[in-house]
């Protein structure tokens, strides 16, 4: 799940259409040929995580991306003022609105599970995601910051981990 504000009110304020991110419903059941597979979670947080200030004007790093054209619309807006939060599933195809004004745009997501979902393997359909690695293991607990128990965490483990921990895995 990520989490980022749903006014309802707000959904036909075209004042506030640069504040947002924007789901494509079609996607939701509709595979989209990717790159997908060339990425893995661990390697990202090793080697390309923490290089993110040096890509200023273009991102150079291997990240899934579409390999094929994308249909954006229909789209469904997700308007929020700043400081708001809305969630959404990250397994849904989302992007993210062009700023179309002169003011800079600051975006941080919060990517969190639901435990009782962890150990049911339930979430949203995975249609064509084909990333190797685990985000699993850099779960926290908001009330005491513990880990998942390592019996859950091995529910999502299938061989293709890097050995070792992610670079922001803390003991």
């Amino acid at each position: 799940m990520v989490f980022g504000a749903l006014l309802p009110d707000q959904l036909v304020d075209a004042r506030l259409s640069h504040h947002g991110r924007q789901l494509h419903p079609h996607y939701f059941d509709e595979p989209i040929k990717n790159g997908s597979a060339g990425y893995n979670y661990q390697r990202w947080n090793q080697e390309s995580r923490f290089n993110a200030a040096q890509q200023v004007k273009a991102d150079t790093r291997i990240q899934p991306k579409p390999e094929e054209d994308i249909e954006l619309d229909p789209q469904f807006r997700l308007i929020s003022e700043p400081g708001a939060l809305y969630q959404f599933s990250a397994a849904h195809l989302h992007s993210t609105v062009p700023n179309s004004t002169d003011m800079t745009r600051y975006s941080i997501d919060f990517r969190t599970v639901q435990v009782a979902d962890v150990w049911s393997r339930i979430g949203a359909a995975n249609v064509d995601s084909a990333c190797t690695g685990s985000s699993i293991v850099d779960f926290l607990r908001g009330t005491d910051f513990s880990r998942l128990p390592d019996e859950a965490v091995a529910l999502y483990m299938n061989g293709t981990e890097i050995v070792g921990k992610s670079a922001i895995h803390v003991a």
